[in-house]
C-alpha cells in the first residue's frame, strides 16, 4: 500500500487503488491521537465516512465527506475500534487527514 500522507488525488481513486470499499476501517493520525472511520460510501471523485473514535474515545456519530491527504491511512481490523496502537507497536504516531 503506498502511503496516503500529501497524496492530493481525488479520495476516490486512492479508495479504489487500495481495494478500500464501504465497510473499510482506517486509522490515521494527525498528530493529535488516532482517529479510526469508516467508509460508508466511494464516488467518482469523493468518499464518505462517519467518525468511529478519536484518540481512543468513541465519537459523535455522523457521515462525512473526507479527504485522505492529511493522515497516512491504514486499515484497521473491525476489533480495534479505538485506534489504540496495537502491542509492539509506537503510540508515537504523527499521521492525520
Amino acid at each position: 500500500m503506498v502511503s496516503t500522507l500529501n497524496d492530493m488525488r481525488d479520495p476516490a481513486d486512492i479508495c479504489r487503488e487500495n481495494g478500500w470499499v464501504p465497510g473499510t476501517r482506517l486509522v490515521g493520525d494527525e498528530g493529535y491521537g488516532p482517529t479510526v472511520i469508516e467508509i460508508t460510501a466511494v464516488g467518482e471523485r469523493g468518499i464518505l465516512a462517519k467518525t468511529l473514535s478519536h484518540n481512543g474515545q468513541p465519537s459523535t456519530p455522523g457521515e462525512g465527506t473526507w479527504c485522505l491527504w492529511c493522515r497516512d491511512w491504514h486499515v484497521v481490523p473491525n476489533a480495534e475500534l479505538t485506534g489504540e496502537p496495537r502491542s509492539g507497536e509506537s503510540s508515537e504516531r504523527s499521521e492525520r487527514g
